[in-house]
C-alpha cells in the first residue's frame, strides 16, 4: 500500500491518509498549543504523502515517518507563532474527573515536552509501540528513556498544579503569590506552584490522589477529526504537484524528491533529520539546502542592520566545515543582516567559562535540570548553582573552529525544537552540529553572540529566562539578549 501510493496511486493515498488520520490527529492535538492551527499543521503533512513522502525510503517505517513529520510541522508553527501569546487562560476542572484534569494539565508544559507526552499517551494507550515513538522522534533508546522520565515528573508537577489551583477554599498563601499571575499557563508558573504545593501544610495532600500518569492514559481512545478536515485532507491526495515555478510547494516537492534520493536517507536510523529539515522548510520558506551540491566559502553572519542593497540576496553563513552532512540545514534566508568577523573575545574560548548575559548583567546561562536558562547566579550563590552555570568550552563536535558548551555531569548545550536543553552525545551527526556554536561579534565590545552551525541562521537568544535558538530581528534589543560575555568560571 505504501509503496503503491509513493508511484502515485491516488487511491493507496486516500486509503492511508484515512486508516492514520485518527492517530495523527490525536497526536497533533494532544501537544499543540491552543495557538496553533492543527488543520494546517495535518494538510502540510498530507501534502507530503501526496508528494510521495520524500526521505522515506523503507514501506515499514511509514508511520514513524508521518507521525515524525507532522510533529515537525508542529514545532515549525509552533516557532513561527508569537512568542508573547502564551494561549488561553488556565480554566479550572472537575478534580473527580481526573482524564480531564490530564487534558487541561498538558497546556501548563512546553512545547518539547508536549510533544513526547503525546507520543507516550499513544504508546500507553496500546495506538503506538516503543520503537516507533522512539524513530518518529529522531531520539536513541536511551535519550528517549531519559526525557520520558522528565516529561513524567513534569506532566505530574501539571496536573499537581490543575488540582491545587482548582481547590475549594483556595489557599491563602497560594492567593497571595499568584495576585500578579495573568492566569496563563506557563511552565515557570508550573514550577512555583508546584513548589508551593510541595512545601504548603493546606496543599500538600490535594495531589495524593491522583492515578499514576501511565495508568490514567490506558484505554483512552483516539479523537476523531471533523469530517470537514477529513473531506479537505482527503482532497489533497487527489491534486497533483503543481508545475515547477507554480509555487513554493512545487520547488519543495522537486527538493525533497531529490534530497530522498541521497544514500544516507535510506538508513532508518536517518531519514528522520531529512524529514525534519524538509518540514522546517516548507513552514518557513526556506530552500532545502541540495547537500550532493559543493556549498560555496562561507562567511559570517552578524546581529544587526544590513547595509542597503538594491537586489537583496540570500545570506549563506555556515560554518568552516563544507562538507554535507546527514543532517544538512536550511540556507539563512535574506534577511536584515549584515557581515562581520568573528569576535575576540576577552577570555580565551576554551576551558572553564561562564557565560554572562549582556541583557541583564546579573544573570548567566545555566543547567536547570535537563533545560538551558539564564538566571540569576553570584559568588555568593550556593555551589551548586555556581556549578550549574559553569561549562567547559571545548572544540565544535562537527565544526572545531566554532565551540561546543559541556557541563560538569558531561551533557551539552544542544538545541532541540529550538530551545536549548543538556543532553549526553549520542555520537550522532545531528548531536553533533546541534551542540555546535560559532562565535560571532555581540552587541558590546567585551561580548560575543553564538551562532548555530546547523542553523546559521539562528543564534543562542534569551526569552524571559530560557534560552533558545531565534531569528534576529535587528532591533537592539534582541542583539542584546543573544550577545554573552566570557568570564571567568563561577566554579
Amino acid at each position: 500500500m505504501v509503496q503503491a501510493a509513493q508511484d502515485g496511486d491516488v487511491r493507496a493515498m486516500r486509503t492511508l491518509v484515512t486508516a492514520h488520520l485518527p492517530l495523527l490527529y490525536t497526536l497533533v492535538v494532544r501537544a499543540a498549543s491552543p495557538t496553533v492551527d492543527v488543520g494546517n499543521v495535518l494538510g502540510h503533512t498530507v501534502t507530503l504523502v501526496a508528494s510521495g513522502m520524500p526521505g522515506l525510503a523503507e514501506p515499514d517505517s511509514f508511520r514513524p515517518w508521518l507521525l515524525g513529520t507532522a510533529m515537525r510541522f508542529l514545532w515549525a508553527a509552533e516557532e513561527a507563532g508569537n512568542p508573547r501569546d502564551t494561549g488561553r487562560p488556565a480554566v479550572q476542572v472537575d478534580p473527580h474527573d481526573q482524564r480531564e484534569e490530564a487534558n487541561a494539565a498538558v497546556q501548563w508544559l512546553v512545547a518539547d515536552d508536549r510533544a513526547l507526552l503525546s507520543f507516550w499517551w499513544l504508546e500507553a494507550s496500546g495506538e503506538l509501540n516503543r520503537a516507533e515513538m522512539i524513530a518518529a522522534c529522531g531520539l536513541t533508546p536511551a535519550q528517549a528513556e531519559t526525557r520520558l522520565r522528565q516529561v513524567e515528573a513534569h506532566f505530574n508537577d501539571a496536573r499537581t498544579t490543575i488540582r491545587t489551583l482548582s481547590a475549594a477554599p483556595p489557599c491563602p498563601e497560594l492567593a497571595d503569590l499568584l495576585r500578579h499571575w495573568d492566569g496563563r499557563p506557563s511552565d515557570r508558573q508550573r514550577r512555583q506552584i508546584t513548589r508551593h504545593a510541595t512545601n504548603c501544610s493546606t496543599c500538600s495532600a490535594r495531589a495524593d490522589d491522583l492515578i499514576p500518569a501511565d495508568r490514567l492514559m490506558r484505554g483512552s481512545p483516539l479523537l476523531a477529526p471533523p469530517p470537514a478536515l477529513v473531506e479537505e485532507l482527503l482532497a489533497r491526495c487527489d491534486r497533483t504537484p503543481e508545475p515547477a515555478g507554480g509555487s513554493w510547494g512545487a520547488a519543495l516537492i522537486d527538493r525533497a524528491r531529490r534530497a530522498a534520493e541521497i544514500p544516507w536517507v535510506a538508513t532508518a536510523a536517518r531519514f528522520i533529520a531529512v524529514t525534519g529539515a524538509v518540514v522546517l522548510t516548507i513552514s518557513t520558506l526556506l530552500a532545502y539546502a541540495d547537500s550532493r551540491k559543493t556549498q560555496p566559502e562561507p562567511t559570517s553572519t552578524r546581529i544587526g542592520p544590513a547595509a542597503p542593497s538594491a537586489s537583496p540576496s540570500p545570506a549563506r553563513a555556515t560554518s568552516a566545515a563544507t562538507t554535507p552532512s546527514a543532517s544538512s540545514s536550511p540556507r539563512a534566508p535574506s534577511s536584515s543582516t549584515a557581515v562581520a568577523s568573528p569576535a575576540s573575545a576577552p577570555l580565551s574560548l576554551s576551558g572553564s567559562r561562564s557565560l554572562r548575559s549582556v541583557a541583564h548583567p546579573d544573570r548567566y546561562v545555566r543547567a536547570v535540570d535537563d533545560l538551558a536558562a539564564v538566571t540569576p547566579v553570584s559568588r555568593s550563590s550556593s555551589g551548586a548553582s555556581r556549578r550549574e552555570a559553569t561549562f567547559t568550552v571545548v572544540r565544535g563536535l562537527s565544526d572545531p573552529s566554532c565551540r561546543s558548551f559541556r557541563d560538569a555531569s558531561g551533557r551539552y548545550l544542544r538545541h532541540f525544537a529550538f530551545r536549548v536543553r543538556l543532553d549526553h552525545d549520542d555520537r550522532s551527526e545531528i548531536f553533533r552540529q546541534d551542540v555546535t556554536f560559532c562565535a560571532r561579534t555581540g552587541a558590546t565590545r567585551r561580548s560575543v553572540s553564538f551562532q548555530s552551525t546547523n542553523y546559521p541562521d539562528r543564534y543562542l537568544h534569551l526569552r524571559g529566562d530560557e534560552l533558545w535558538i531565534d531569528r534576529p530581528d535587528s532591533s537592539p534589543a534582541f542583539r542584546a539578549a543573544a550577545s554573552f560575555e566570557v568570564s571567568a568560571p563561577l566554579a
